[in-house]
């Protein structure tokens, strides 16, 4: 008797139509304090009301990054009026030991970004390094003799901040990245 109630149960689970809620958290849910450029603490919720690419990085990186920054650029300038004004442009740093304000402020000068719409920032709290990568689908390692390891994604957030697209910074065609920020 046992075995057949469990046998019935089992075909009724099986065919038994699946109610399930499609749940889209925020990037800005993260509880991530950050110092920017400036040196003013900022949330991840600074940039709500905004479409962003996010990404991270690291200042002292000699290759990658600074591939990452001018493709941010050129994404940027592909950009129409309407949606340049829209748009952010969030870089977090894995190296909160070496990227300080001043740090950050030097990079933002070095690539000529405006300031008003790009922020380099760097967690108070390291353990949400982790955290963030982790969420923006962003692989990455310290290496032992300094720097990082780390896939290069952009992440394109909604005004609610919500993942609209994440792709491959540097393979991705920028027209597609072009596309999501506004939507």
């Amino acid at each position: 008797m046992r075995t057949m109630l469990a046998s019935l149960f089992l075909v009724w689970a099986i065919f038994a139509p699946v109610h399930a809620e499609k749940v889209e958290t925020s990037f800005y849910d993260l509880e991530a304090q950050m110092t920017d450029q400036d040196g003013k603490s900022i949330s991840l919720d600074y940039f709500r009301g905004h479409s962003v690419i996010v990404t991270m990085f690291f200042s002292s990186c000699p290759h990658a990054c600074p591939m990452l920054i001018a493709r941010l650029r050129s994404i940027e300038a592909k950009l129409t009026k309407e949606k340049r004004l829209n748009a952010r442009f969030l870089l977090i740093s894995f190296d909160p030991k070496v990227d300080t304000p001043a740090a950050l402020l030097a990079l933002q000068e070095r690539h000529g970004v405006d300031s008003s719409r790009w922020r380099f920032a760097t967690p108070k709290i390291e353990s949400k390094i982790s955290e963030i990568a982790a969420v923006l689908g962003i692989k990455y390692r310290k290496m032992p003799e300094g720097g990082y390891s780390h896939s290069s994604i952009f992440a394109v957030l909604d005004s609610y901040g919500k993942i609209k697209y994440r792709g491959e910074a540097l393979q991705e065609d920028a027209e597609v990245f072009v596309e999501y920020l506004g939507k």
